[in-house]
């Protein structure tokens, strides 16, 4: 399945474009509008590529950067985290001392949301393949957290933005949490990602939803922070 998701889609009535990406003050539940342009400057490799394949909005997020992507026709959404920092691993001493690095900095893909009519289509998969072609393109990696969500009363969402709304103030784990995990955890596998232990920052999630993809192209230095954390 091929798809190309470079839209012009207006989002809550704004042409958002590829690089016109605004950020409103944070509300009560943090609802996505638009007021400040965002300085590209400080965007990552990734997240720059990923600006290329879909619209975009961003809200702020702690000292990290949370950008949102938006699938056009209102199909859905995914999120990055951006600038997260990663720790080698401190267990091995000898190992750790070996390191040029100790740490580094990368992107993570937060969560996925696609509208109820277009599930089962392949959308989730075809935007890992898409993130997965930007990273090849920076020579990086981007993390992935396995975290299944539902949304209260679905079936009566008719926007993204009042599924936006809904998934910052009142998402849940759906029923079949373990069930709609496994599937996740397979989407990511299929699509070479790796498990990882990045459990020192990655909250409530444990290890087994811990996920990331590198590039072959990847810096050996930062290749060797990673591989201190993959998991056999």
């Amino acid at each position: 399945m091929s798809r190309s998701y470079r839209g012009r889609n207006n989002y809550c009535g704004h042409n958002t474009g590829a690089y016109t990406v605004r950020l409103k003050e944070r509300r009560r539940k943090r609802k996505p509008h638009i007021d400040e342009e965002i300085n590209r400057d400080s965007t990552s490799c990734l997240v720059e590529h990923c600006m290329k394949e879909f619209d975009v909005f961003v809200l702020g997020e702690g000292d990290d950067l949370t950008y949102y992507f938006q699938l056009p026709d209102e199909i859905g959404w995914f999120s990055i985290i951006s600038g997260a920092p990663i720790y080698a691993n401190t267990n091995d001493m000898k190992l750790f001392k070996s390191l040029k690095k100790t740490y580094i900095f990368g992107d993570t893909i937060r969560s996925i949301y696609v509208m109820p009519k277009y599930r089962g289509m392949g959308y989730q998969s075809e935007i890992i393949k898409t993130v997965k072609k930007c990273v090849n393109r920076c020579g990086s990696f981007a993390m992935a957290f396995c975290d299944p969500f539902e949304l209260p009363n679905e079936d009566k969402i008719t926007t993204l933005l009042e599924a936006m709304e809904l998934f910052h103030g009142e998402h849940q784990q759906p029923l079949d949490y373990e069930t709609q995990l496994e599937k996740q955890i397979a989407r990511f596998e299929r699509e070479h990602f790796r498990n990882i232990d990045w459990s020192y920052h990655a909250g409530h999630t444990d290890i087994r939803q811990q996920y990331i993809y590198v590039s072959p192209h990847i810096p050996q230095d930062d290749w060797k922070v990673i591989e201190s954390l993959l998991v056999a």
